[in-house]
């Protein structure tokens, strides 16, 4: 077990031994991960378990981890750069920076009764295997994309897992629409490994033309995608040149932060490939246990459709810089965007990135004119009105509105706080107004069935024995 820095007393001896429970839990048997936890001058960097527990390679804080969602607010923050520099709106139309985006989208209505449906799919579930055919019809979008809906995750371009997760077929529906309509289509079994860059995906969605909800409504998904090409619109526009996402990302935020193993994809031969751990999955013993393997041997083989995702940061095209999930990191250099947000947007240097007031956007506020009502919604626990510490998903992440009403007073929750998760169970909270954060990164994909979702409650748990040390 690797550490860092000595604690306060009783500290580290908490934390030691509730990722100990973690990591001992039968119901779960996450192969290993690694914590970075601060409040103050307080820090504790661990390593626990396996990075691959076939070859008996124990867990290092060095481990190249993929950061899947957690990429979205690493996105946002760089377009909120743009914004800083009066090239970028939240209120512009996406349109004006993808041309292909300018056309008459359509919103999918599933339907049963296939003799009353305009139109029918057939969808193969990447959990199960099995094919369905669902019907739908389409009607007209009345809203105009902007790019809030995009850096909000509430552009309607959701993710097929939705569907999976028992949130409607609208999403099952839209991919199998993209897919057919040729590039711009999403899959779990090829996170990041499409043969396309950001623009022929996005001008793919656009060919397609179809949305799972109205703009503004929370829908989750390919929102950053769409928001880093704009990105480089953006960049190519300003200084007469075109750069890669990833390129754009390392010049305005990597670098001047120091993250220096931060990546979207590995070249052959990089020596950080060799530090990614495996990627797991699992399933439910008769017994409660489960049953953990690498998660390419848990998911069903689908004709033309291989399972990459293990592999797709360091190997096969290496072309879609996805904003929505694609970079890959150590948790040490994940934890300096954290740490660059605390000191108000400025280098360990002080050099100023972020102006404060967008600092504070980031952190403390809601985006105007979005709602979070849907399926979707309920299911990741975002709720509108009257709760213990209202939350809304706005500049790439989960932040908490403690001036709004609440309900009751709920002592797991810190009254100000921003975070999120990626697909493999990894996780980030953001405490802003006690200077702390606590970073929990495993492997272990939440998407595979109902072990892969508890790994994510139990790990997300985690921050009660977090929160318990500061009373």
């Amino acid at each position: 077990m690797a550490t860092t820095k000595s604690l306060l007393e009783g500290f580290e001896a908490s934390l030691d031994e509730c990722f100990d429970k973690l990591l001992k839990d039968p119901t779960v048997n996450i192969p290993g991960f690694v914590v970075k936890a601060k409040r103050g001058d307080c820090v504790y960097h661990k390593a626990f378990g396996y990075a691959d527990k076939e070859n008996h390679k124990e867990m290092q804080l060095d481990a190249q981890m993929r950061c899947f969602s957690m990429t979205k607010v690493l996105s946002a923050t760089l377009a909120v750069m743009m914004m800083d520099e009066g090239l970028l709106k939240l209120s512009d139309l996406v349109e004006d920076y993808i041309p292909s985006f300018k056309r008459e989208w359509q919103i999918i209505k599933p339907i049963e009764d296939e003799n009353k449906a305009g139109g029918s799919v057939t969808y193969t579930s990447f959990v199960t295997g099995d094919t369905y055919t669902y019907h739908y019809n389409l009607v007209t979008a009345k809203k105009k994309m902007q790019i809030k809906h995009l850096i909000s995750e509430s552009a309607g371009i959701s993710y097929d897992l939705w569907t999976e997760f028992g949130c409607g077929n609208e999403a099952a529906i839209a991919q199998s629409i993209r897919r057919g309509a040729g590039k711009g289509w999403y899959t779990s079994n090829t996170i990041i490994g499409q043969d396309a860059t950001p623009a022929e995906f996005c001008d793919g969605i656009a060919k397609a033309g179809v949305l799972t909800c109205e703009p503004g409504e929370f829908s989750y998904g390919l929102g950053n995608l769409v928001l880093g090409r704009v990105v480089e619109v953006c960049y190519a526009r300003s200084r007469g040149k075109e750069k890669r996402l990833s390129e754009i990302m390392d010049e305005m935020i990597f670098k001047p932060l120091n993250m220096q193993s931060a990546a979207f994809y590995l070249n052959d031969g990089d020596e950080r490939s060799y530090k990614i751990p495996q990627l797991y999955g699992g399933s439910r013993r008769s017994d409660g246990t489960a049953d953990v393997r690498p998660y390419v041997d848990c998911m069903p083989k689908l004709a033309g459709l291989p399972n990459t995702t293990a592999t797709d940061n360091a190997s096969g095209p290496r072309k879609c810089d996805s904003g929505d999930t694609g970079a890959c990191m150590t948790v040490d250099d994940y934890s300096k965007f954290y740490e660059f947000l605390l000191r108000g947007g400025v280098t360990e240097e002080g050099k100023r990135l972020l102006r404060p007031q967008s600092v504070d956007a980031i952190l403390r506020r809601k985006i105007q004119g979005l709602t979070a009502r849907g399926p979707i919604a309920r299911y990741v626990g975002l709720r509108e009105g009257n709760m213990a510490y209202p939350k809304s998903f706005n500049f790439g992440w989960c932040v908490t509105q403690p001036n709004d009403e609440i309900g009751d007073i709920d002592l797991n929750m810190a009254p100000t706080q921003c975070y999120w998760n990626g697909y493999a169970s990894n996780h980030g909270t953001l405490y802003p107004d006690d200077d702390a954060y606590i970073l929990i990164f495993t492997q272990f994909m939440s998407c595979s069935g109902p072990v892969g979702r508890l790994v994510s409650e139990k790990v997300m748990g985690s921050r009660k024995d977090f929160l318990s040390l500061w009373s």
